[in-house]
């Protein structure tokens, strides 16, 4: 009992290390993110940051000017954006080490 309180402990107190792509397929997943544009511009700006430590700088980048032109954006523009970037991100993931090129740059 005393080792799965520890456990439970040590996940709650360090979180769950799983790979920075892993993480931003999450946030990007993660409706809680994405009710209004600035809440949408923070969780893009989380997944870019995640891209970055994942060493994809490009797909960092154009992520970054996602999560900018989200504060701009009504809630199905942002749903559009949401598919965009989850489908960048699945390509980075499935395609690793691979110079992907970037989607077109998101309007809204």
């Amino acid at each position: 009992m005393r080792w799965a309180l520890a456990v439970a402990l040590a996940l709650a107190c360090c979180g769950e290390q799983r790979p920075p792509l892993e993480r931003a397929r999450a946030i990007i997943d993660d409706d809680d993110g994405f009710g209004t544009a600035i809440e949408s511009g923070d969780s893009f700006a989380h997944v870019a940051e995640l891209l970055l430590d994942a060493d994809e700088r490009a797909a960092s980048a154009w992520v970054q000017v996602v999560a900018v032109e989200a504060l701009e954006c009504s809630l199905p523009e942002i749903h559009d954006l949401r598919r965009a970037v989850r489908d960048h991100v699945e390509a980075v993931i499935s395609s690793p080490g691979e110079e992907l090129e970037l989607p077109p740059l998101p309007a809204c």
